[in-house]
């Protein structure tokens, strides 16, 4: 087997049959190969570090086109706040109105409600059989044989389950 070139310790110095020009023209050559790789590295950090910051431009652009819209959104929060006052207090002047709509007939003396029908509280009016319905009781302890309902159709108090 032939043994490799490279084998063995390092030579140091100079090294013997060698013509010195030519290896100052190696050198040369070297070093012009490792310049080169300098520059290409220099460029690719430059444009990394371009791309870093405009990278980060856009990062600040929708940073603040996040905060204007969390702004507006709090501008129109307070807004509808602002406008959904103004509804309540809409709303109350119109149960003002609803309740100084209900005036009494002077002919029959009975209430009546904005478009002139005779006006009856919830307390007062008519089941589907035209009876008033029955007062509600409350009872301490509900018993199971007793079957009652505001708007029964018939006398089931007493009906056993």
């Amino acid at each position: 087997m032939a043994a490799k070139q490279n084998e063995g310790p390092p030579k140091v110095g100079r090294r013997r049959g060698v013509n010195p020009s030519k290896n100052a023209e190696a050198v040369r050559r070297h070093r012009e190969k490792k310049d080169k790789e300098v520059e290409e590295l220099k460029t690719t950090v430059a444009l990394q570090e371009e791309k870093i910051r405009k990278l980060t431009e856009q990062n600040q652009a929708l940073i603040q086109k996040d905060q204007l819209r969390v702004e507006e959104n709090w501008k129109l929060k307070a807004e509808n706040q602002v406008f959904f006052k103004k509804i309540q207090q809409q709303g109350a002047v119109i149960e003002g109105l609803r309740k100084e709509e209900i005036t009494v007939d002077p002919r029959s003396a009975q209430p009546m409600d904005r478009f002139g029908m005779p006006y009856e509280p919830i307390y007062n009016r008519r089941n589907l059989n035209g009876d008033y319905p029955r007062p509600i009781t409350v009872q301490q302890e509900p018993s199971a044989t007793m079957l009652y309902s505001e708007y029964d159709y018939g006398d089931y108090q007493n009906m056993p389950i």
